[in-house]
């Protein structure tokens, strides 16, 4: 087993198939990001696929990075619900930890939209309140997110064909903060640019549920739209709108947006927290209203 944990860390980002770690064989590479890479891999004695993320072994030298990834991968392992992605094993092996989740197959938000294009409403209605309740579950403890987007929402297909939203990497996102945000460039930026609140483009570092509640409008906004309401050519400048917090009427961009689903959209992503919702569930009671408006006759659903 010496041997193929060896193999591992003379990979900078990609472990060869056979590769092990602890009682798991890593069979293929299904991402890579910043901080880590995520493999499809295999539980020797279960004979189990799940998937496993490792952490880049430049970050992995770190030892606070090593503990916060052990600690955060512990704490999303407690939420078990049913719209998170389960979290069953982690553990630290030579110097290198790693993370085991359930497999998922499917394909993430960012993928639908991109093939899609704008959602109808009851759509958005029947994909984000699961994410929503999802993300209250980590509010409830303790758990801020900080990089919610269309990739980190994973709409999952089980057995009967159903799709199930899975939030994605809750917790590890706060590798990022205090020491750690010396790692990298993008570290310090807490999150994705482009699905910052105000608060975090303008450097905070004890930001709170309502940061997620902002990312959250954004992200409702881009599925409605097929726009970010945030984007220009530096990140400098789209810092600088961010925190200006103005943006195009979603409904400029889409004239058969119901009124309600628009003003609960810029709410959610009101520049200061006190002005949005007062948590994730309420806007999700907001946005159940919305589910009656625009039903095909024939009951039917086209998004998935």
């Amino acid at each position: 087993m010496g041997s193929c944990v060896e193999a591992l860390g003379l990979a900078a980002r990609v472990a060869p198939a056979g590769t092990c770690l602890g009682r798991y064989e890593l069979v293929r590479e299904l991402g890579a990001g910043g901080m880590g890479t995520v493999y499809e891999a295999r539980h020797l004695d279960l004979d189990k696929r799940v998937a496993l993320k490792v952490l880049r072994t430049d970050v992995a030298a770190s030892a606070e990075a090593r503990a916060r990834f052990l600690r955060e991968g512990r704490i999303a392992a407690r939420l078990r619900h049913p719209n998170v992605v389960d979290v069953t094993d982690v553990g630290l092996q030579d110097g290198t930890p790693y993370l085991v989740m359930e497999y998922l197959e499917g394909e993430s938000l960012a993928s639908l939209l991109a093939r899609e294009g704008p959602l109808p409403v009851e759509a958005i209605v029947e994909l984000v309140v699961p994410v929503l309740a999802a993300v209250a579950a980590a509010h409830d403890e303790g758990i801020v997110h900080r990089d919610l987007k269309p990739d980190n929402l994973f709409l999952a297909r089980v057995r009967d064909g159903a799709v199930v939203p899975k939030v994605l990497d809750f917790g590890i996102s706060k590798l990022l903060d205090g020491a750690q945000m010396a790692l990298t460039g993008t570290a310090a930026l807490l999150g994705t640019p482009s699905y910052l609140s105000p608060e975090q483009a303008q450097g905070a570092r004890d930001v709170d549920a309502r940061s997620d509640q902002f990312a959250l409008g954004v992200i409702l906004y881009e599925c409605a739209t097929g726009h970010l309401p945030f984007a220009h050519d530096t990140l400098y400048g789209l810092l600088h709108a961010i925190v200006a917090g103005t943006f195009i009427d979603p409904r400029e961009l889409r004239a058969d947006l119901p009124g309600e689903f628009a003003a609960l959209v810029q709410r959610a992503m009101a520049r200061e927290p006190s002005a949005r919702f007062d948590s994730v569930r309420s806007l999700a009671m907001a946005l159940r209203q919305c589910a009656v408006l625009q039903t095909p006759d024939d009951g039917s659903r086209r998004f998935v």
